[in-house]
């Protein structure tokens, strides 16, 4: 889809983008202001991690980028049955 000459790929890095710098400003804030690090601080880092640096890999690198060759769940069922 085009939105006045703009590819949704790039309005969804764009946004993504703007989001993880918004982030950033409000942590950056907290830390010149003498703030300790409490819950805030580690849940604006996860839903950085998460939500603005995984989705922006995808975007840039393609899904490849965060495919595994070996699902997790498939080698924990295997050693399981191993144990059996």
């Amino acid at each position: 889809m085009i939105i006045a000459g703009i590819t949704s790929t790039k309005l969804l890095v764009s946004l993504y983008l703007l989001l993880g710098v918004l982030i950033l400003a409000v942590e950056a804030r907290r830390v010149r202001s003498g703030q300790t690090i409490n819950a805030l601080t580690l849940f604006n880092a996860a839903y950085f991690l998460f939500y603005v640096f995984v989705p922006l890999n995808v975007l840039v690198f393609g899904e490849d980028a965060v495919r595994q060759e070996i699902c997790i769940s498939d080698l924990v069922v295997w050693r399981l049955w191993d144990c059996v």
